[in-house]
């Protein structure tokens, strides 16, 4: 400190990004876990005490395959058609 001014270096700018960075990733990380905890249980009760139930066995496989595909489409793609279209425009014209 000199002159009541805060002296930063570029390392320690480097460091608090760095530490701000593994915190969003760890937030995220967090919630895509939980997320595949839940599904992931959802089909293991499925399969283990309703075996026998094929409809439903395939809705608790299906339904995360779906999601996962949409997901994945709307990734790579950066659209899959579905909702509203309002943000994809461009121009100023009006419909």
């Amino acid at each position: 400190m000199i002159d009541g001014f805060i002296t930063v270096t570029g390392g320690q700018v480097l460091a608090v990004l760095a530490v701000l960075l593994i915190v969003v990733l760890v937030a995220v990380a967090g919630r895509v876990l939980l997320a595949a905890a839940v599904i992931v249980g959802a089909q293991w009760v499925v399969i283990t005490y309703w075996p026998g139930s094929t409809p439903l066995v395939w809705v608790v496989l299906a339904v995360p395959a779906l999601l996962a595909g949409y997901a994945l489409a709307d990734a790579l793609t950066g659209s899959t058609g579905l909702g509203s279209g309002l943000h994809r425009r461009r121009g100023g014209s009006r419909r």
